[in-house]
Order: C-alpha cells, then sequence, then structure tokens
C-alpha cells in the first residue's frame, strides 16, 4: 500500500520518526523503501537514530530537488557515534534547513555551492561565524548559541554584514554585537535577567539603520529601558512580550513584569504612550492569575485615545486552568464590537502562536 503511494506522487513531504529504543529493522526497512523515491523528495523532517543515519549517507547524492529539511535526535544515545550530519552535501536545491542538536553538537555538512535562504541551528558562535559569512543569500535565520555558552565571547571582530536578512531571532542578545543587517524588518531577541538586552539593541539598531517593523523580546525585560528604545524607532508597529522567568519559573515575577508593561501601555499613566504600535501581543509562561481588569483597563485606553493606532490585541496563557471571568470576556466583547482585534489563547494553542513570533518553522 505504502509503495503504491509513494510510487503515484510527483513530489514528496517526507515526516519520518526513529525511535533509539524500538526495534530499528522495521524502522530502517522503511526508510529504505522513501530512499527509493528520494529523487522527488521536496521537504524532509527526521527524528534521528543511530540505525537511521547510514541508511540515509547512503543517498546523500540522490536528492536533487529537497529544498526544506528538519533534523533533530531522538535523545542524546542516538547521537553516540555519529560526528556529523553529511547527507545533505549534495543536496544543491537545499534552501531552508533546521538542525537540533540539542545533547551534543556535530557539525552540518551543507552543499559547496548551496541556495540556502534560512537557516536555524542550535551551535557555537564559530560555527555561526563561518555560516553568516558564507551564506549571503540569508533571508531568515534562527541563531541559538549554543554547547560553548561557559566559554567567554571571542574578541569582537568587524560586524558580519548580512545586506539580504529580513527575519532574524537570536538566543543571546550579545549576538547583535557581531551582525549588521540593514534590511532587517522582524526580530526576535531571548533575554535573559542578566543581560542588557536594551543596549544590545539600540547599538545594533544604530550599526544597521535598519527600519525594524515587529520586534518579539522573550523573557524578563527591563521595561523602563525597553520602553526608551521603542520611543526611539517609531517603524516598530507590532510588538509582543514573551514574558518567561526560564530559571526560577516564578509566576509572582512574570505578573510583576506583565503588570509593569501594561501600565507603560495605559494611555493615561504613560509617559510616552508609543502611538505608533499597531498590535501588541503578551505572554506569560508560568503565571496563572492575570490582571484582566488591568490588561482591559489598556486595552480601553488605548482604543479611546486620539492618536493611539492599536488594532490588535493578543493574550497568551499557555499553562492556564481558567478562562476569563464573564466581565472580563463581555469588555473583550465590547472592544471587538468597537473594532480592535482581540484574541486569547491558552495551551497548545498559545504555545504555537508564541513559537510564530519566534520565527519557529511550521510543518504540517
Amino acid at each position: 500500500m505504502i509503495r503504491t503511494q509513494i510510487e503515484r506522487a510527483r513530489r514528496l513531504r517526507i515526516t519520518f520518526y526513529g525511535w533509539q529504543q524500538g526495534d530499528s529493522r522495521p524502522q530502517v526497512d522503511m526508510l529504505q523503501l522513501l530512499l527509493e523515491h528520494s529523487s522527488v523528495w521536496e521537504e524532509l523532517r527526521l527524528e534521528l537514530t543511530t540505525a537511521l543515519v547510514p541508511t540515509l549517507r547512503a543517498c546523500r547524492e540522490r536528492l536533487p530537488v529537497l529544498w526544506r529539511a528538519w533534523v533533530q535526535w531522538d535523545g542524546p544515545e542516538s547521537q553516540v557515534g555519529i560526528e556529523a550530519i553529511d547527507f545533505f552535501a549534495m543536496a544543491h536545491a537545499l534552501a531552508d534547513i533546521t538542525v537540533l542538536c540539542e545533547y551534543r553538537f556535530m557539525p552540518t555538512l551543507l552543499p559547496m555551492h548551496n541556495q540556502l535562504i534560512r537557516y536555524d541551528f542550535d551551535a557555537p558562535w564559530a560555527t555561526h561565524y563561518e555560516l553568516l559569512k558564507s551564506l549571503p543569500n540569508l533571508r531568515e535565520a534562527r541563531i541559538t548559541r549554543n554547547f560553548d555558552t561557559v566559554t567567554p565571547w571571542p574578541e569582537r571582530r568587524e560586524a558580519i554584514l548580512l545586506l539580504h536578512l529580513r527575519r532574524l531571532y537570536v538566543n543571546d542578545p550579545e549576538i547583535l554585537d557581531h551582525i549588521r543587517a540593514p534590511a532587517l524588518e522582524i526580530l526576535a531577541v531571548l533575554s535573559d535577567d542578566d543581560v542588557e538586552t536594551p543596549s544590545h539593541l539600540a547599538s545594533f539598531f544604530m550599526r544597521s539603520s535598519c527600519l525594524l517593523r515587529r520586534l518579539c523580546i522573550a523573557g524578563l525585560p527591563d521595561v523602563e529601558s525597553t520602553m526608551i528604545i521603542l520611543q526611539q524607532h517609531p517603524s516598530i508597529t507590532k510588538l509582543a512580550f514573551l514574558i518567561r522567568d526560564m530559571h526560577r519559573k516564578n509566576q509572582d515575577t512574570e505578573c510583576d513584569v506583565f503588570t509593569r508593561l501594561i501600565a507603560h501601555f495605559t494611555v493615561s499613566n504613560a509617559t510616552g504612550m508609543l502611538p505608533h504600535i499597531s498590535k501588541l501581543a503578551f505572554e506569560c509562561q508560568n503565571a496563572d492569575s492575570v490582571p484582566w481588569p488591568l490588561y482591559l483597563d489598556m486595552l480601553d485606553s488605548r482604543e479611546t485615545a486620539q492618536d493611539c493606532t492599536l488594532q490588535a490585541a493578543e493574550l497568551l496563557l499557555p499553562n492556564a486552568v481558567a478562562e476569563p471571568d464573564g466581565e472580563s470576556l463581555a469588555r473583550m466583547a465590547n472592544l471587538c464590537q468597537a473594532g480592535m482585534q482581540i484574541s486569547f489563547s491558552s495551551g497548545e494553542n498559545a504555545e504555537d502562536r508564541a513559537n510564530q513570533w519566534l520565527h519557529m518553522p511550521f510543518w504540517e
């Protein structure tokens, strides 16, 4: 049945999840069957085990139209004895690649003359540095510095010019000190509470002279200095705060940051209320109790202010156990009737939406 379906397909999008603890023989057999038609693979999402890697290596010259790939591993045991991901080395049509090493870094061999316009790696900074220098056509990058975070940053060299980069995610704000992206439109930054994210943003904006349209800050931002940055860059019209206490997972800390942000966006309370913001999103990763009256007061104040342009608001609560109370739902309905788009999501829907703000790729 599977062979018949494959043979009828002109193009294939493959999703294959290996299981390190399971019987490898049927997994390898199925992968070999799929590889008989690798010449029409367009997309490939893989969860690898040690048993699957040799089979993939054997077909590395038979991926002529593969343009999109995602690779991850089924636990640390699945990486034992594997030194590199080398089966994409001849995939010359590859334009979009995600490789999540997660447990132990291993290099990915890319085609010598590649067409990459997007990459997403968790890797040491030295790897990212060489990639960024060698990929002139990049339109989007997710730069996750990992595996070398206990070592200090190298001496700063001339910033890498990324002439065509439009979308960027970094998991360390200091990465911004090493690049220049004059065409950047969308930026997401994971901000640790002991890093001065606004100062890195300020120097990056000055160096790049980009007209950013959308900014997402995840973590625990310093509210006051972040507001100053936003006031200085009116090109930013879409803004998201993914409030996450990543180390302690303290919902009181998250609620405090959320409340202070709301105060700054409430017109009657704010000095310089950022009238250019047309879309405003918040996520509280671990908070269960939300100050709904304060949040809705903020939206009311922006909806009635003459010089505010807020058109849409999102609130994401991945771990919420309770829906908004009836009065809050009624107030949201009134705002929607007045023309504002308001959405509230919890659980997996909230996680999926937050991933979109962080430029995580979507796979059907």
